[in-house]
């Protein structure tokens, strides 16, 4: 799916781009002893300041788990973009994650 948007909108290309791309937070966290750098990159204030966050957690996971630290370098444009867009603390939280669509199409699914 991430060909197919990158095909469509070039999201991986900050000036030709039509469409961003907002990767889940929730799904990136999965290691349990960096998951706190992963929620204060997300409530970061700023962009320097989630950048800051963003190498702090890039070392921490080439530290603990190069699988993980490979899966982070894939998404973390993505990760950073609600930063960029400057959205407000609220926003952050809710375009961070993907639950509240994933929770409508679960309900959706389960009643049709």
């Amino acid at each position: 799916m991430i060909k197919a948007l990158d095909l469509k909108y070039s999201c991986h290309d900050r000036r030709r781009r039509t469409a961003i791309r907002v990767r889940c937070h929730v799904h990136k966290w999965c290691n349990a002893e960096a998951a706190g750098l992963f929620w204060a990159l997300r409530d970061a204030r700023d962009m320097a300041d989630a950048r800051q966050v963003s190498d702090r957690l890039e070392s921490e996971l080439k530290r603990l788990n190069m699988s993980a630290h490979a899966s982070y370098l894939e998404a973390k444009d993505d990760l950073l973009v609600v930063h960029e867009l400057k959205l407000s603390k609220g926003l952050k939280r809710f375009f961070s994650t993907t639950n509240p669509i994933e929770s409508l199409n679960s309900a959706r699914s389960r009643r049709t």
